[in-house]
């Protein structure tokens, strides 16, 4: 019995220790070329995570433009990169596109951005 209660213990502990959400560095931001454009627009990268497990990549930047000037460079290669532009606000504005990232992908990839104003920041989510 406390050898099945230690093995318990111990798988719960290896399972909770073990995370797919990998911290993202600037440098990190190549492994994505076919956002490469997005990223050189957004500004200055602050910080970000890649969640493996359900495939969320999501990046702050401190862009270097107001909202109004950003999201129109933004819409700007997303048009130039054949991207659908499926919702824009003053704050938000959502790109799809299918990347065929594999060869079975049927769904779209979708980019969020959002623009908080009181912070200043940027927020890129790619699913």
């Amino acid at each position: 019995m406390k050898k099945t209660y230690q093995l318990i213990c111990a798988s719960a502990l290896l399972f909770a220790g073990c995370s797919d959400i990998v911290k993202q560095q600037p440098s990190d931001l190549a492994k994505y070329p076919e956002l490469a454009n997005f990223f050189n627009a957004c500004g200055r990268f602050e910080s970000g995570t890649a969640d493996l497990d359900v495939g969320i990549l999501t990046l702050q930047f401190v862009p270097s433009m107001t909202a109004e000037e950003l999201f129109a460079k933004l819409d700007q290669i997303a048009e130039s990169d054949q991207w659908a532009i499926s919702k824009k606000s003053e704050a938000v504005h959502i790109y799809r596109k299918n990347l065929k990232r594999y060869q079975a992908q049927i769904k779209d990839d979708v980019v969020t951005v959002f623009y908080d104003n009181e912070k200043k920041t940027l927020e890129f989510d790619w699913r």
